[in-house]
């Protein structure tokens, strides 16, 4: 016995795994900009001092965090270029690096990372959390490190199989 969502989703030419991981992508990514923005604001509120470089990483901060919740509302109205805007935004997610003074680490979601530290030697480092952006210019010139940020990783290779599978099924509507 079907639901009638599953029968519309099916005189529509969409399977429903189809619509169903395509809405779990776009509330993921709305609550990970969500909770971004939130904890962004929170340290912004909570900064001393504003100069033209603070005002262009909240500038960037705003729009990165902004850029998933936009992902996510496209991938909730089952449009295939959401599928191509989710995979640019999780693919900024996936690395993240602090080299030569330079930082920048960005999440819009869960993420479990895992990193080389080759500051003064080698060590492996492991990282779980929530959201966030770190971005550094001219800071901590000895820092040598390295993440990899598995969610990220995983979800990508997700939405590249979705993407596989939506021009199998020829969907009109996706």
């Amino acid at each position: 016995m079907f639901t009638l969502s599953e029968i519309t989703s099916m005189r529509n030419g969409n399977s429903v795994k189809t619509e169903k991981e395509y809405s779990v992508l776009g509330y993921y990514q709305i609550i990970g900009g969500i909770v971004g923005f939130i904890i962004a604001a929170v340290s912004f509120v909570q900064t001393e001092g504003f100069n033209s470089l603070i005002l262009g990483f909240l500038f960037l901060t705003a729009a990165l965090f902004l850029f998933s919740i936009y992902c996510g509302v496209l991938c909730l109205k089952f449009k295939k270029q959401g599928l191509s805007l989710s995979l640019i935004n999780q693919t900024l997610q996936v690395i993240g690096f602090a080299v030569g003074g330079y930082s920048f680490q960005y999440v819009a979601g869960l993420y479990f990372v895992i990193g080389v530290d080759m500051t003064d030697s080698v060590s492996f480092d492991f990282g779980v959390g929530l959201s966030k952006l770190d971005f550094s210019i001219n800071h901590d010139h000895q820092k040598a490190i390295i993440l990899i940020n598995v969610v990220a990783c995983i979800i990508a290779n997700r939405i590249m199989n979705l993407q596989e599978h939506v021009k199998e099924e020829g969907d009109a509507d996706l």
